[in-house]
């Protein structure tokens, strides 16, 4: 009766009001491209991808969206961050356990160390605490402001340590 009429209800609605996360990355790779068709400068949109997705998964949205000649193309792994930003199903889940492996360096590569440009980026200092992984990525200089927030400076010296170039 009524709960039948009620879960019908929500279903037709889930329908409606989809996520990101509830299409594949086909689809929207698909709406990009035919969308920068008709665009001359870049647009770039975020592929939402399950935790689950593996490195293939990640080089054919990039080798796809090449392919289709887009200009710009964001590619997120769900819980692939130190701060998650949405949890899905009303609770907050637990990072997986379970590292992204790094590629192996060549003995240039090692010898070599990228240069990352100054950057300068003012966030709370509470943010900076939570996220676990900007201290472990870069090397960062701290500045009070006096308002609550931190500039966070990488150096000139800073590398990305998670590719290690």
């Amino acid at each position: 009766g009524i709960m039948n009429g009620f879960l019908a209800e929500i279903e037709r609605l889930a329908k409606l009001f989809t996520m990101s996360m509830d299409f594949d990355m086909w689809y929207h790779l698909a709406h990009q491209i035919a969308a920068q068709l008709y665009v001359d400068q870049a647009i770039s949109k975020t592929i939402n991808l399950r935790k689950e997705a593996g490195k293939e998964e990640v080089y054919t949205a990039y080798l796809v969206a090449w392919l289709g000649g887009l200009k710009g193309v964001t590619v997120y792994r769900d819980e692939s961050k130190g701060v998650q930003v949405i949890y899905f199903g009303g609770e907050q889940k637990s990072l997986s356990a379970k590292p992204i492996k790094r590629r192996k360096k060549s003995k240039e590569q090692s010898r070599r160390k990228m240069r990352m440009m100054h950057l300068k980026k003012k966030i709370r200092r509470e943010d900076l605490e939570a996220d676990e992984k900007a201290r472990e990525l870069f090397e960062v200089k701290e500045a009070a402001t006096g308002s609550g927030e931190v500039v966070v400076e990488l150096t000139e010296n800073s590398t990305c340590k998670t590719c290690e170039v």
